[in-house]
């Protein structure tokens, strides 16, 4: 969306206008129930699908899957939902989280900071008149490892899936 077509749904937007504009977006963002969402709020269902689809909170969502499969394992016991989808979603939520740990991993390899470290003198070959053994630049350039904590998959205990 272009800048002035934004600003103009800015200016027009219920929800844009909203005093609790940052909470619908989070509860959006965290999966909440569209039509919920827009009762509690006072708002159509319809403004906040436009408002959702102007300010591209879609694709912000669809990358929170995490906060979906939370939202399915929490009410489990409260949903008419089969227990074979409840399992279905603790399976999935640590695959999840290790596809995000991963992406975090690579992220930060990407970026990893350089150190340029003084090279070692080379080692003089005494019969050679003391003469370097091997031409050497003045310096090196090695990579300094990043330590990124490993992710420990979170252990859910149910008896109500039995």
């Amino acid at each position: 969306m272009k800048d002035s077509d934004l600003a103009r749904h800015r200016t027009q937007c219920t929800v844009c206008r909203h005093p609790n504009l940052e909470d619908i977006e989070q509860e959006w963002l965290s999966w909440g129930h569209p039509a919920s969402i827009a009762r509690q709020y006072g708002l159509s269902r319809d403004s906040l699908y436009r408002h959702a689809g102007a300010v591209c909170l879609f694709a912000k969502r669809q990358k929170n899957l995490k906060g979906a499969l939370e939202r399915i394992i929490e009410r489990g016991d409260l949903a008419s939902i089969s227990g074979s989808t409840i399992i279905a979603a603790i399976k999935a939520y640590p695959a999840v989280c290790a596809r995000e740990a991963e992406a975090r991993k690579e992220a930060l390899s990407a970026q990893e900071p350089v150190e340029v470290l003084p090279k070692k003198e080379p080692e003089r070959d005494p019969g050679d008149g003391g003469a370097p053994a091997s031409p050497a630049s003045e310096t090196s350039v090695t990579p300094v490892k990043s330590q990124v904590p490993q992710e420990v998959p979170q252990v859910m205990e149910s008896n109500s899936l039995q």
